[in-house]
């Protein structure tokens, strides 16, 4: 099944913030079981602010 959400490696590189958090969240969440989606995270640039809404709350 998560082989479905590979598609999220090239969501994260949307200009919008909204979409890089949310890619993000579930990447992160997918991390745990598929390291594909790690390698993706650690390879794409993401703002810190995006991190951190991602971990934290929405955005403003």
């Amino acid at each position: 099944m998560a082989n479905d959400w590979r598609y999220l490696g090239e969501l994260i590189w949307s200009d919008q913030a909204l979409v890089q958090v949310m890619v993000y969240r579930i990447l992160d969440y997918l991390k745990k079981n598929h390291p594909w989606c790690g390698e993706i995270l650690a390879g794409a640039y993401v703002d810190e602010e995006v991190i951190h809404e991602a971990h934290e709350g929405f955005l403003r």
